[in-house]
């Protein structure tokens, strides 16, 4: 996110940040950071095993703090590291995908776009900014007196996965990951020569994910933040979290209780036509989970069991061809999906037109 002057951009911002930073007393979010042993294909598919054992950055209203809600939409973050790069994947729900720009170094921040800003040494006034957006276009900049775009972070990998059609507002989208690996040597800079990268055991650093969203009809940009910066800029290095890196690798998923309540307050599920007498349908989980994906009809009668058994983390869809659990053409009607995951359900309703 940017002010368009930038010598007034960074004035302002380090005016804000140190005088937050001197009055801060609200406690800041921690992550732990979870170390893997295992190869991550970077392809914006989140199925391997490192994402469904990586606990969720669950993003906030960026500048009241307050949950989203809608029409506001969803996010989640996951991060994960080894001796070579920092992992970093993002999971956005989003019913019309904005990118406009496909070049490395466009102002993604102008539009729609997933971010990391990195404040290794925490000294709130240096640190690194990335930027995705939909087409894999990526912005990198260092912040401070090292001001400026003329930094690239060499090396970095990234993907982004579409559940839609970009730049296109005459169908349904539902949403898109990124998935993106930096090393740390990339990360090793000027401003991080008081820190080990990569970091060992327990160590802490300061670090925030963002995300810009561009809802259709409304003018103004929905902004937000795993922690929220609690004004209208993210550049607010007092409010950065905490993310600590643990070298323990974990061995078994098992989601807290924590994470099952995450689960209730972001399980989704959404239906859209895709061609005559077939519906697409997409629905997300922030932690691994059972689940069973039922299609009732009007009279609340299940007639086809689309999805049963255990399924990571993230986005997934799927395609109805309205026939019932016998291979029969269903008839016209409102039909309903209804979604269970664990303990918790979700569902959503849609027409059935036969000719």
């Amino acid at each position: 996110m940017r002010i368009p002057c930038l010598s007034v951009r960074y004035s302002v911002v380090f005016l804000v940040g140190a005088i937050v930073f001197l009055s801060q007393g609200a406690t800041l979010p921690t992550y732990t950071c979870k170390m893997t042993k295992d190869a991550i294909q970077i392809d914006g598919v989140l199925n391997e095993k490192v994402w469904a054992q990586a606990d969720t950055l669950k993003f906030l209203e960026n500048i009241t703090g307050a949950a989203l809600v809608a029409p506001r939409q969803t996010a989640h973050a996951f991060a994960a590291w080894d001796s070579t790069y920092l992992y970093v994947a993002y999971v956005t729900q989003d019913n019309d995908i904005k990118g406009v720009y496909k070049n490395h170094d466009d102002p993604l921040y102008d539009v729609e776009a997933v971010e990391l800003f990195f404040d290794a040494d925490g000294d709130g006034s240096t640190y690194i900014e990335l930027e995705w957006n939909c087409y894999n276009a990526s912005w990198d900049g260092l912040t401070g007196n090292q001001a400026g775009q003329n930094w690239t972070a060499t090396g970095m990998v990234s993907a982004v996965k579409l559940r839609g059609t970009p730049d296109k507002s005459t169908d349904v989208d539902t949403g898109m990951t990124v998935e993106v690996k930096i090393p740390w040597k990339a990360l090793d800079t000027n401003m991080t020569r008081k820190v080990a990268l990569p970091p060992k055991n327990n160590d802490q650093m300061r670090i925030n994910f963002y995300r810009i969203d561009q809802r259709t009809g409304v003018a103004t940009q929905d902004l937000s933040a795993w922690s929220p910066t609690l004004n209208a800029t993210f550049h607010t290095p007092a409010k950065f979290g905490n993310i600590v890196f643990s070298t323990t690798v974990p061995t078994a998923v098992s989601p807290t209780t924590k994470g099952a309540m995450d689960i209730g307050n972001s399980l989704s599920v959404k239906a859209a036509s895709a061609s005559p007498g077939i519906t697409r349908i997409s629905y997300f989980l922030p932690f691994q989970s059972d689940v069973q994906l039922t299609i009732y009809n009007a009279s609340g009668q299940a007639v086809k069991t689309l999805e049963s058994g255990r399924r990571l983390s993230g986005p997934h869809d799927d395609v109805w061809n309205s026939r019932d659990n016998n291979g029969n053409q269903v008839k016209s009607g409102v039909y309903s999906i209804f979604l269970r995951a664990g303990e918790f359900d979700k569902a959503c309703s849609f027409p059935i037109t036969r000719k």
